[in-house]
């Protein structure tokens, strides 16, 4: 999906909220003053319900909102964070093995609705007024209605399928592994049209990391497992590898980001 300039969502642990000092925080506000530069700030938490944070920074006042959930407050392990149109949806994976919850906000975090949706949703997306949840113990990705957030459909992938993105009207998936477990080294393609499977494309080791280059194509980062890190780039429309980047000799972290001037930004 196209994403706004101004809007940065990054999800972090709540260890960093934790350690702002008093004056340098809102807590909690009435109405969150939003900015053309400003991020939306999503943090996992610790192991119990209500640790976990949806925060605002204001980067023109220079005002970091702590907490603007509402009401009530998160539950286990948010970590998909969009927006769309002037609203906010958080996906939060709830207990292993166990059904998540989507909840949609308007900017200022007050929750609109909210609806159970697939097994440990990680990551999300959207295209064709869909959303797409990725389910790492399901081997599937969730479809949603994004008006109503009930559940259009469910699409098998691979092994425990992490990272999602899409570009137009298709949807690309990251497959990786299980500990201890299966492994897969895959990127599935759904068409958001028909919401089937189209492609399977091979990659190299744990596909972690997926971003749109400046030039509309695909960037699929692998960091490897002690082996050479990879980094492909992918024709959406044609759905084959047309570059490898491979001078990553010590392999790399778990994201990439375009920064233009065709250049690649790894961690």
């Amino acid at each position: 999906m196209s994403k706004k300039n101004y809007l940065i969502c990054i999800v972090i642990l709540s260890a960093f909220l934790n350690s702002c000092n008093r004056d340098e925080i809102n807590s909690p506000p009435a109405v969150v003053t939003i900015s053309s530069k400003g991020a939306y700030i999503l943090s996992e938490g610790g192991f119990s319900p209500g640790t976990s944070k949806l925060s605002y920074y204001n980067k023109t006042a220079d005002s970091f909102y702590v907490s603007i959930f509402n009401p009530g407050s998160l539950g286990l392990y948010p970590d998909g964070l969009l927006y769309d149109n002037g609203n906010l949806f958080v996906s939060e994976q709830g207990n292993f093995g166990a059904a998540g919850k989507v909840y949609k906000t308007d900017t200022n975090g007050t929750v609109i609705m909210s609806g159970s949706a697939g097994v440990n949703p990680y990551s999300m997306t959207i295209a064709n007024n869909k959303i797409y949840l990725t389910n790492g113990p399901a081997n599937s990705v969730t479809v949603l209605d994004k008006n109503t957030l009930s559940i259009v459909t469910t699409i098998g992938v691979g092994i425990y399928p992490q990272e999602i993105l899409s570009i137009g009207n298709k949807v690309f998936v990251c497959n990786t592994n299980v500990f201890n477990g299966g492994t897969d080294s895959t990127v599935s393609v759904i068409d958001a049209t028909t919401d089937n499977l189209v492609a399977t494309i091979p990659v190299s080791r744990n596909p972690t990391a997926l971003a749109v280059s400046e030039d509309a194509h695909l960037l699929v980062g692998c960091p490897g497992d002690s082996i050479s890190a990879v980094i492909y780039k992918i024709d959406p429309a044609a759905l084959i590898i047309t570059t490898s980047y491979r001078n990553h000799t010590f392999g790399f972290s778990k994201d990439i980001v375009s920064i233009g001037n065709n250049e690649i930004g790894r961690a």
